[in-house]
């Protein structure tokens, strides 16, 4: 694991902090974060490593950003615009400008796993368990669909839970772990 961090995953750590914070408490993630946040990433690119790196922090910027809206739009169907935000695509921007193309995708990645597994417990919470058992027990279910998607489910599943929480775990992970990831995933 490596716990030497450079400035510019340092600074992707604070800005994806920032954003989980604002996320939990109003729901949003704002242009006044994300903007600003993605022009100081490539400005810091080009100060530590040379003025033609703001090509690298342009790449990172625009692969997160163009993979994220390809999520956001190819789940519209499924969840509707409830779970994923345009300010979440943009902060994931914001990461890719610190962080590069090839570390912003393990950060989408990482984040889709920090998302996902809470959102299945969730579920898994949200199912009558007593009302399952029971009709099971009795062996007579009609229509599983209906007895699985009770009221209170339905109503706790219209709450959209915030991804900010989610993309500021996964920057850590990937700014912590980033080279066992490649690693392991064959990418030496």
């Amino acid at each position: 694991m490596n716990l030497s961090l450079t400035p510019l995953q340092i600074a992707a750590i604070v800005v994806a902090g920032a954003g989980a914070t604002t996320d939990l408490r109003t729901g949003k993630i704002y242009n006044l974060l994300t903007f600003p946040a993605a022009a100081v990433g490539i400005v810091m690119h080009m100060i530590l490593y040379g003025p033609l790196m703001f090509i690298w922090a342009l790449a990172g910027w625009l692969v997160g950003a163009v993979i994220m809206t390809l999520i956001k739009l190819a789940g519209k169907p499924f969840w509707g615009n409830q779970a994923l935000t345009f300010g979440d695509v943009k902060l994931i921007a914001a990461i890719g400008a610190f962080l590069g193309p090839g570390a912003v995708t393990l950060v989408i990645f990482y984040s889709c796993l920090c998302w996902g597994f809470p959102a299945i417990f969730l579920i898994l919470k949200a199912l009558p368990w007593k009302v399952i058992y029971a009709a099971l027990a009795s062996r007579q279910v009609k229509d599983p669909g209906k007895m699985l998607v009770s009221k209170e489910a339905r109503e706790k599943g219209k709450r959209a839970m915030p991804v900010g929480p989610a993309i500021a775990a996964a920057t850590i992970i990937t700014c912590l772990l980033e080279k066992q990831t490649l690693a392991f995933l064959g990418f030496d």
